[in-house]
């Protein structure tokens, strides 16, 4: 399994705040990332303007796996 670093905040160049993991040499960036306190999880969100393509829901699929190992 390929090295996860934890997820850290910042602002990107319009202001929004969003969060990048870093899985071996690659940076990604996730929409919104939440921690559920009572079942003690992670949950990503992915914010799309376009249409649903196929392609997102494996991005969303990439995320959620790389953030099972945190």
């Amino acid at each position: 399994m390929t090295q996860l670093q934890t997820p850290t905040k910042y602002r990107n160049n319009e202001g929004n705040q969003v969060y990048k993991v870093q899985v071996g040499n690659s940076d990604f960036h996730i929409d919104l990332l939440f921690y559920h306190r009572d079942l003690r999880c992670l949950a990503t969100f992915e914010l799309k303007a376009d249409k649903f393509k196929p392609e997102h829901l494996g991005q969303l699929n990439f995320y959620l796996e790389a953030l099972i190992g945190t």
